[in-house]
């Protein structure tokens, strides 16, 4: 690949997520991989059009306005964690060969038993309400508590930081329980899914969707949990570069 390549990536942050989070690895992509990065890195919360008041295809539809008001007919990667991740993946499933490569970092692929999508959905019912309605000190102490986050120190957020309203409809607008499931065996590579080692729950989901044949590239990063920007923002940096680098030196390779 030739130095200092251009590329567009559009970045969707993660459930308690902010876009000055990506803001590291932006550097580091640059600094470290000779990538000249033009970014767009959406904002779930302070962004009116792309705000859970919206369904997963919904959501869909919006974005791709924006992407291609952004970006037109240029290639773009797509950088997703955890919830900004699964609302990417929602668009990748269904037309993954329009761009140039994808990477989900912590992103759950959804629940193929229906016992377990309906746990959730009631799961995520709770959270909503207390989101809205808990004092936050005791809501984001009991969200850091949970098993899932066992692998990654806590993160902590001001209230004023977020609209809670948003939060609380998040839960019941993008609930994994309503994750779409169709267009894995389709999709057009490169894809790349990382996950934290720590992370027993998305380690086997992704082990899953790899047995059923997938394509894509799946990563395990040591000594990482769930929440794998603050666990391990230079190893993201470095996994989101190397994929890069080599989708782009494949590229130029393909005569023309």
């Amino acid at each position: 690949m030739s130095s200092n390549a251009h590329v567009k990536i559009c970045f969707v942050h993660e459930f308690l997520g902010q876009t000055k989070d990506w803001i590291p690895v932006i550097d580091s992509l640059e600094e470290n991989f000779e990538l000249r990065t033009e970014s767009l890195c959406l904002d779930l919360w302070n962004d009116e059009t792309l705000g859970p008041h919206l369904s997963f295809q919904q959501w869909v539809n919006e974005y791709r306005q924006r992407l291609k008001a952004w970006a037109g007919h240029q290639p773009v990667y797509l950088v997703g964690s955890e919830l900004g991740g699964r609302l990417l993946l929602h668009d990748f499933l269904q037309r993954s060969w329009e761009y140039a490569g994808a990477c989900f970092l912590s992103v759950h692929p959804g629940f193929l038993d229906a016992t377990e999508r309906q746990k959730r959905w009631l799961e995520d019912q709770v959270w909503a309400d207390r989101f809205e309605l808990d004092p936050w000190s005791e809501v984001l102490g009991a969200w850091n508590s949970q098993p899932a986050f066992a692998g990654s120190p806590s993160i902590l957020r001001a209230e004023r930081e977020f609209d809670r309203v948003k939060m609380a409809e998040s839960f019941r607008q993008w609930s994994v329980s309503k994750q779409e499931l169709d267009g894995f065996l389709q999709v057009d590579p490169p894809v790349m899914w990382v996950v934290g080692e720590n992370d027993p729950e998305l380690k086997e989901q992704i082990g899953r969707l790899e047995q059923t044949g997938a394509p894509g590239i799946y990563r395990i990063l040591k000594n990482c949990g769930r929440r794998l920007l603050s666990d391990a923002p230079e190893q993201i940096a470095q996994s989101i570069g190397q994929f890069i680098r080599d989708v782009e030196y494949a590229r130029s390779q393909v005569p023309s």
